[in-house]
C-alpha cells in the first residue's frame, strides 16, 4: 500500500500510562473556517475484535479521507495498528447543487453520516468491498455536518471516501470540500510536501507567518520514507506567506511522475518561537504529506544505454546459434484494459526500451501497469531461407507475468511465468516479402487486491519497507533465429570425471532424429559421438579436458542433426580454484 496522505496530530501527547491527551487551546489558532480538513480522533478498542471506541489516544487534523494505508498513522497515534478505531468529524461544503452519490471502500469497517443522517453503514470485518449511498441532495455552498467512523481489526488498513457530483464522475472528496467542526481549533502545518527537486520540504499553514526565527530547525524533526532526514535552513517561502521551506541536506529519491510512495512526517516541538503574522505562537504539531520528488538515482553508465545497445549480447551462451537477430530496442507501448483486443496495425502512443521492466528508468516508462501492449515491426533476413527447409523461432528470455504473442495478428504463443524463457515457431504467421508485425500483451497484477496472485517473491505495488518494486513486462532479451524443423531447444550436459566421459541429452526434438556431438578444446576437436535423440550420448572426455584444475578449459559442444543440418553450440568446463 502506498503511504501518501497527510496527517497532523495536535499535541495529542500521551501522559503516562493512563494515555491522557493534551489538546491546544483555541487562543493560538485562526478561525476554524479558514482551515480545510477534518478533526480525527484515534481510539484503541476495549478488547480485540470489539470494534468500538474504547479509549481516546490522540486527537488530530486530517486533510481528507483518502488513505492507501493507515498503518503508520494508527501506530503513531495509538501505539498499535490493530484493534483501533477512528472518528472523523467536520463539515462538507459542496460546489454543486443536486444529488450526490457517496462511496467508501476500505479495510475494515466504516460508516458515514451527512447532516446527522446515516448514508453508508458497513460496520463489517471484511475488506475491499465498496459501498455506495443512495442519492443525497446537497446545496452548493452550504456546510453540512459530516461524521465518518472506521475500525481496523488485523492486518493492513486503508480507507477511501469518494463522491460523484451532479454531472460528474466518481473522484475522492477533495480537501477543499472539508471544514473543521465548530469548536475545534488548529494552527499547525496543514501539509508537508517533498518538492520536485527532492531537496526541499515545504510546510503549508492556514495563516500567514512571521519570518522564521533563527534556530527554528533545531525544533523540527523529519522522517521521510521511514528514515530520519537531516535538515538545513528554514526560510519563508517568497511565493507564499503561508508557507515555509526547509532545505534537505540529502536528496529524497522520487520518480519520473513525482508520485513516489513514502510519507514525509514533520514534527515541531512548539518551542522554536514560530509565530503567525499576528505574533501569536504556533503550537506543537506533527504534519505529514506526500513525496513529490522527481530526483532519481542513476549510475554514470545509464546515459550510455539506448535503442542500439540494449543488451546486445547473445542471450543464451549454453546453446548458441550463428544466425540470430536481436529484437531489443525501441518498441511502441500502451497501457491496456482487460478484454481489449490486440492493437493490430495501430501505432501505440508511447515508446519503451526493451528489455527493461516497465517500472525502471531505463525503460523510459517508469510506472507500473497491470496490463500493457508492446508493438514493433521486423524483417526476416532473406539469406535465412525461411520456408525453404528452415523455420523461424521467436524467443523471449522472460516476460513478467502472463503474456500473449501475436505475429501479423495471429496468436503464436501464450505463457504464464515471470522468470522463465519461452518461445514459438512463428513461420506460419509470416507474410512473405513484407514487414512483419509483432505484438506482445502482458498482464502482471503483482499483489493487486483483485489479481490472480502470481508468484512474486518480494515484489509489491507498494515497494516500501522490505518490499521491492515489481519488474513487469518484457525484462529479458527478445530474439529470433532460423532453425531446422527438428532442432534442439536445450541441452543437458552431465560430466563424469572418473569415467572420463560427458553425457549429452538433446531436448526439444522428437525421438529418433540423428544427432552428433563434438567436443573442442579451444578450436581443436578432441572427441565425437553420434546417436539419436531420445537417448543420451556418451562423449569421451579425457581427464585433461574435463578434469580438475589447474587447467582452464572451455569445452564446446556442437549438436548436429545429420538429416537437417541444424546446429548449436554449448559449453562446460572447469576453472582454477583457490585453495
Amino acid at each position: 500500500m502506498r503511504i501518501r496522505k497527510k496527517l497532523v496530530l495536535l499535541l495529542a501527547t500521551v501522559l503516562g500510562a493512563a494515555g491522557l491527551t493534551a489538546v491546544p487551546t483555541a487562543s493560538a489558532a485562526p478561525d476554524p473556517g479558514d482551515v480545510h480538513g477534518l478533526k480525527g480522533e484515534y481510539y484503541t478498542q476495549s478488547a480485540p475484535g470489539a470494534f468500538d471506541f474504547g479509549q481516546l489516544r490522540a486527537t488530530g487534523f486530517d486533510p481528507d479521507i483518502d488513505f492507501p494505508t493507515l498503518e503508520p498513522r494508527l501506530a503513531s497515534a495509538t501505539g498499535q495498528n490493530d484493534d483501533v478505531s477512528i472518528r472523523w468529524t467536520g463539515k462538507i461544503v459542496p460546489e454543486k447543487t443536486g444529488a450526490h452519490l457517496f462511496s467508501m471502500i476500505g479495510d475494515n469497517g466504516f460508516r458515514l453520516w451527512i447532516d446527522g443522517k446515516p448514508v453508508i453503514d458497513h460496520w463489517v470485518d471484511d475488506w475491499e468491498r465498496e459501498q455506495t449511498s443512495q442519492p443525497v441532495e446537497l446545496t452548493a455552498g452550504r456546510a453540512y455536518d459530516l461524521k465518518v467512523e472506521f475500525f481496523e481489526h488485523q492486518g493492513g488498513s486503508n480507507l477511501h471516501l469518494k463522491w460523484t457530483e451532479p454531472g460528474g464522475s466518481k473522484v475522492p472528496v477533495p480537501q477543499s470540500a472539508f471544514r473543521l467542526p465548530d469548536g475545534f481549533a488548529y494552527d499547525g502545518a496543514i501539509a508537508a510536501t517533498v518538492l520536485a527537486d527532492g531537496r526541499t520540504l515545504k510546510l503549508d499553514f492556514a495563516q500567514k507567518l512571521a519570518p522564521p526565527p533563527a534556530g527554528l530547525v533545531n525544533h523540527l524533526d523529519a522522517v521521510i520514507g521511514g528514515a530520519e532526514w537531516p535538515l538545513g535552513a528554514v526560510e519563508a517561502d517568497p511565493a507564499d506567506p503561508r508557507s515555509l521551506t526547509v532545505a534537505l541536506e540529502e536528496p529524497v529519491v522520487g520518480n519520473k511522475a513525482g508520485d513516489a510512495t513514502g510519507l514525509a512526517d514533520v514534527r515541531y516541538d512548539g518551542a522554536g518561537a514560530l509565530a503567525g503574522e499576528d505574533g501569536k505562537a504556533v503550537g506543537a504539531f506533527w504534519s505529514g504529506g506526500p513525496n513529490r520528488s522527481t530526483y532519481e538515482l542513476r549510475t554514470r553508465w545509464a546515459d550510455e544505454v539506448g535503442p542500439h545497445n540494449a543488451l546486445p549480447e547473445y542471450p543464451r551462451p549454453q546453446l548458441t546459434r550463428d544466425n540470430w537477430q536481436n529484437l531489443n530496442g525501441s518498441w511502441e507501448f500502451a497501457a491496456a484494459k482487460a478484454g481489449e483486443r490486440p492493437p493490430v496495425g495501430r501505432k501505440l502512443g508511447e515508446k519503451i526500451l526493451v528489455p527493461y521492466p516497465v517500472e525502471s528508468q531505463l525503460s523510459g516508462i517508469e510506472r507500473h501497469e497491470d496490463r500493457m501492449w508492446y508493438r514493433r515491426t521486423f524483417t526476416v533476413p532473406r539469406d535465412w531461407k525461411i520456408g525453404s527447409g528452415k523455420r523461424l523461432r521467436l524467443n523471449f528470455g522472460a516476460v513478467d507475468w502472463q503474456s500473449e504473442v501475436y505475429v501479423n495478428g495471429s496468436k503464436v504463443a501464450e505463457h504464464k511465468g515471470g522468470y522463465d524463457k519461452f518461445g514459438a515457431d512463428i513461420t506460419d504467421a509470416l507474410k512473405p516479402g513484407r514487414i512483419q508485425e509483432l505484438i506482445v500483451g502482458v498482464h502482471d497484477p503483482t499483489d493487486a487486491a483483485d489479481g490472480e496472485n502470481p508468484p512474486m517473491g518480494k515484489q509489491r505495488l507498494d515497494p516500501s519497507g522490505i518490499w521491492y518494486t515489481p519488474s513487469s513486462g518484457i525484462w529479458q532479451t527478445v530474439w529470433m533465429e532460423p532453425v531446422a524443423a527438428d532442432h534442439a531447444d536445450s541441452l543437458k550436459l552431465t560430466p563424469d570425471v572418473r569415467g572420463e566421459k560427458l553425457t549429452v541429452e538433446v531436448r526439444g526434438v522428437r525421438d529418433g532424429v540423428p544427432v552428433t556431438a563434438t567436443a573442442y578444446d579451444g578450436k581443436r576437436k578432441v572427441a565425437t559421438a553420434g546417436g539419436r535423440t531420445g537417448a543420451a550420448l556418451d562423449l569421451p572426455c579425457p581427464t585433461r579436458i574435463c578434469g580438475p584444475p589447474p587447467t582452464r578449459i572451455s569445452t564446446g559442444w556442437r549438436s548436429v542433426s545429420d538429416r537437417t543440418g541444424s546446429g548449436a553450440t554449448s559449453g562446460c568446463g572447469r576453472s582454477p580454484s583457490r585453495r
